[in-house]
């Protein structure tokens, strides 16, 4: 089973794949939440992939604030995580083109960053929303 989240935008995008619980078996909530996934960009020349954890909260924040900025009620929307592999950040009003700006890291050494900026529009926000919906569904937070 994987899930994929894709942020679309024009001259490229980003693709979350989130392909299960790290620990399934895990039952303290520290540990049972971390989600295991790929990121994948392609925005202009630059192509890459990278692997990454991230936590059940991470995707329930961003699809509650996703929510509220495509309603109108917030003048944003982020996706952080605590090991920072991957940061966006929606911002503007949810109508025309919407900036979306953000950065991939590959936590190795050395570390490699890649900023990025590009511009998504409302139903493509609303495409990315409906995935958080999917991920929130058939991996939600335990504990």
């Amino acid at each position: 089973m994987s899930i994929e989240i894709e942020i679309k935008g024009h001259g490229g995008g980003i693709g979350i794949v989130v392909l299960g619980y790290e620990n399934p078996a895990a039952t303290n909530s520290s540990d049972a939440n971390w989600l295991v996934s790929r990121v994948r960009v392609g925005i202009g020349p630059f192509r890459g992939e990278v692997s990454a954890t991230f936590t059940t909260q991470d995707f329930a924040r961003f699809r509650q604030q996703l929510r509220a900025f495509l309603e109108g009620e917030r003048s944003s929307a982020t996706f952080e995580t605590d090991e920072q592999a991957l940061e966006l950040r929606i911002e503007g009003k949810p109508a025309g083109a919407i900036p979306i700006s953000g950065t991939i890291r590959h936590l190795s050494a050395p570390t490699v960053v890649l900023s990025f900026r590009l511009d998504s529009d409302q139903s493509s926000l609303r495409a990315v929303l409906d995935a958080l919906d999917a991920v929130s569904k058939e991996l939600p937070v335990r504990g």
